[in-house]
Order: structure tokens, then C-alpha cells, then sequence
């Protein structure tokens, strides 16, 4: 069990950092003053990404509980 969540949380985790990165990308885009983008759709990006780490990060502490729980009980 501990495996397959562990792989579940690698994938998610892998996920959230190509997230991060084109999100990094898209601000040296726009701070190059790239035609067709704005500081909106960053913002609606960022948003986006906010969202997306505040629950990776509220999963991983249920996870955790889980885990620790169950340990608690051998």
C-alpha cells in the first residue's frame, strides 16, 4: 500500500514541478514583453498554480495522518 501511495505522491509531486516551471517560463516571457501575453494570464496561471500547491499540500497531511496513524496502531 505504502508503495503505490508513494509512487501516487511521486507523480503528483513530478506534476506540481513542470507545473512550476512552465509557470517560470511563462513570466521570463513575459517580462521579455512577448506579444499576445499579459500579466493576466500570469496572475491567472499563478492563481491556478496557488490552488493546485494548496492542495498537494492539504493531501500530503492527510496522507501523513494516515500513515502515522496506522503505524501507531502496530
Amino acid at each position: 500500500m505504502l508503495k503505490n501511495l508513494n509512487k501516487i505522491h511521486a507523480d503528483l509531486f513530478d506534476d506540481l514541478e513542470d507545473s512550476i516551471l512552465a509557470h517560470e517560463k511563462l513570466l521570463a516571457r513575459i517580462e521579455k514583453s512577448e506579444k499576445g501575453l499579459s500579466d493576466a494570464d500570469y496572475r491567472s496561471q499563478h492563481q491556478h498554480l496557488f490552488l493546485k500547491m494548496n492542495t498537494f499540500t492539504s493531501d500530503f497531511k492527510s496522507f501523513k495522518k494516515i500513515v502515522f496513524g496506522y503505524v501507531k496502531k502496530l
